[in-house]
């Protein structure tokens, strides 16, 4: 017999993951001229999330991988999902933007980091502009030759 707390949990992820994933999708659809833009366009949606007054700080899926261990194995295994799905989509829009294989899985992979670093300093209370200074170092990041690390601003 399934409890009912898992149940509920699992269908307000859905229903979050609904919400949510079809802006993560348009802002991956493309064109993009470049990796950068790619990861421009993805945390995007999460500045836009995070500055809307009508929805909580923070993040349904940030905060319920903070809570794996406490999962069922039913809501563990989903969260994963939904999370692999962003990642997976990601990482396509990155191949078809120019990134190699190996850079775009490693800047899939570094994209939904920052996504998700987002949903917690936001939770935190960190300013919409600290937000957005992470989001544009990750996206100028994204430019970096995959050979070697990201120069900082001003330093070249």
């Amino acid at each position: 017999m399934r409890k009912i707390p898992e149940v509920l949990f699992r269908k307000s992820l859905q229903r979050y993951a609904q919400t949510y994933h079809p802006l993560y999708e348009r802002a991956l659809s493309g064109p993009h001229s470049s990796p950068s833009a790619v990861v421009a366009a993805f945390l995007q949606v999460a500045l836009n999330r995070i500055a809307d007054p009508a929805v909580p700080d923070g993040c349904l899926l940030t905060v319920s991988a903070t809570q794996f261990p406490a999962l069922d194995a039913e809501s563990r295994a989903m969260v994963r999902a939904v999370i692999d799905g962003l990642r997976a989509r990601l990482e396509r829009a990155l191949l078809a933007a120019g990134a190699g294989e190996l850079e775009a899985a490693e800047l899939a992979l570094c994209t939904l980091a920052t996504n998700k670093s987002l949903a917690v300093l936001s939770r935190a209370g960190f300013s919409g502009e600290d937000l957005a200074t992470v989001a544009a170092a990750a996206a100028r990041n994204a430019e970096a030759p995959p050979d070697r690390p990201a120069e900082p601003s001003g330093h070249r």
